[in-house]
């Protein structure tokens, strides 16, 4: 087993590699990723849903964001706060980001949804295992927020994050994803 630090390393090369391949393979699992999700039971009975604004070597969210506004549902998404915290905002046409030191693009402006009334949060992450076992990409943002939320989770999962058994090291801190969307056989 080796150490979160190698695994992200790796993941983050790899994912890179993966999603610099605009392919059609890449465009299949994407399209069959996001059906997936679109025809489950905890995107259908959300009202209002979590997503991250996607970064180059990510899954774009582009498409999620779109779909969950077509079904006149309400997004939301995260802004970073001091003490590694993290809150959610909604995201609308008022809305307005910017691009964090990170390189991920948030919100500074926009109404704060509590916890409590988020349905549904689609993860972000490095590498998932069919037991919902997510590596993160070190902040530990995510996990502290995740710590006692009571709604759903899921992740989607390409090839290259997919893992069936973590090949990294799961401390008690680290907060399993209730369902990983993958394409792959379990």
């Amino acid at each position: 087993m080796n150490d979160k630090a190698t695994v992200r390393a790796k993941q983050l090369t790899k994912l890179n590699q993966y999603y610099q391949n605009d392919n059609a393979d890449l465009q299949v699992e994407q399209q069959n990723l996001l059906k997936q999700l679109f025809q489950s039971e905890q995107f259908l009975k959300a009202n209002i849903i979590a997503t991250s604004v996607s970064m180059a070597g990510e899954f774009d969210t582009k498409p999620i964001i779109a779909e969950i506004k077509r079904y006149k549902k309400q997004v939301v998404i995260p802004r970073t706060m001091e003490n590694f915290q993290m809150e959610f905002v909604q995201l609308n046409s008022s809305t307005k980001l910017v691009k964090t030191k990170f390189g991920v693009f948030e919100p500074v402006n926009g109404k704060v949804v509590a916890k409590d009334q988020i349905d549904l949060m689609i993860i972000p992450g490095l590498a998932f295992t069919t037991a919902g076992d997510r590596l993160g990409f070190g902040a530990g943002f995510y996990d502290r927020y995740l710590a006692d939320y009571g709604g759903q989770t899921v992740a989607l999962s390409t090839k290259p994050q997919y893992y069936v058994e973590p090949d990294w090291p799961v401390n008690i801190h680290d907060v399993k994803i209730q369902r990983v969307i993958t394409n792959l056989k379990k």
